[in-house]
């Protein structure tokens, strides 16, 4: 049961993102913020759609990809077709995290023990990945095409890499702190980005070890990157530019207490953050933008 209260929250997050999306390709367009202008669809539980989401993704070919707590969906648009992990006695997929890789493979994170699957000529394989956590938080693709799984639950071996064939872990021998992982970030000049509970954790392209950054997050904190390069992170403080100078336009508490964030920069350089308990939020254009907060979006 714990599990399945936090994969709910994560399923807020999940949904907001996708809100955020739509909303920046209206902004994009030109288009005003108010949903009313659209035309609205809605898929209940009585049309099939699976309640306590907690990812989605969509892959080459079109499908929407829905990972829940009831498991992994594909829909076409009109109905949801549920896929079931292999073997006819399989227990229930728990799907936590989805990610689809530049090749166009889904990997899927599942909770409970399961680990990491892959979508493969249309069936789910196991990813193989070694001493599982309790459920995958993230999973990130680099430039070499690894990828990347941030195993939540647990304090050491909270990382794991899967590049050619092979599974590499991380843990304090690494450099990493002994902390829960929560989320990743792949920068475009490589450097790989971990979120832990309560600070951020990097390498460098070709480094050896992860490094620790100076200033301290609260926990469930989000990393993004915006059009310059810029990191931003998110947490119970606000919002903020990474290791820049605190300002007006650096720095954007949030209008009221949050549980837990994700980032998205749309195409016009707008950030979105969706939050635990405080809905959706909208900063135009941060660091360029004038004096203010955060505001929810409209």
């Amino acid at each position: 049961m714990l599990a399945a209260r936090r994969l709910r929250r994560f399923g807020l997050l999940a949904w907001g993102l996708a809100l955020a999306v739509a909303l920046g390709d209206a902004l994009a367009a030109g288009l005003p913020v108010a949903l009313g202008e659209f035309k609205h669809e809605a898929w209940s539980l009585s049309r099939g759609a699976p309640s306590r989401i907690n990812a989605i993704t969509q892959t080459p070919d079109g499908f929407l990809w829905i990972g829940s707590v009831e498991g992994l969906f594909r829909f076409d648009g009109v109905s949801f077709e549920p896929v079931l992990a292999p073997g006819a006695a399989a227990p229930r997929l728990v799907v936590s995290s989805l990610q689809v890789t530049r090749a166009g493979e889904l990997w899927v994170g599942l909770a409970r023990g399961r680990g990491v699957m892959v979508m493969r000529e249309g069936r789910l394989v196991d990813a193989g990945m070694p001493h599982p956590s309790r459920e995958v938080n993230d999973i990130q693709e680099d430039a070499e095409g690894g990828i990347w799984v941030a195993r939540g639950g647990r304090s050491d071996q909270g990382l794991a890499r899967w590049h050619r064939g092979q599974w590499q872990e991380f843990g304090t021998e690494s450099g990493l702190p002994a902390q829960p992982v929560w989320g990743l970030h792949m920068a475009r000049d490589g450097t790989v980005w971990v979120v832990l509970s309560r600070t951020l954790a990097f390498r460098r392209a070709g480094a050896p070890a992860f490094s620790t950054t100076g200033p301290a997050i609260s926990s469930l904190a989000s990393l993004t990157e915006d059009a310059q390069g810029r990191l931003w992170v998110s947490d119970s403080k606000g919002t903020r530019a990474l290791l820049a100078a605190e300002g007006p336009e650096t720095f954007f508490p949030h209008p009221n207490p949050v549980g837990g964030t994700r980032l998205l920069f749309d195409r016009d350089g707008n950030l979105w953050t969706t939050t635990r308990n405080s809905g959706v939020l909208r900063i135009r254009a941060p660091g360029h933008a004038p004096p203010g907060t955060a505001a929810a979006a409209n």
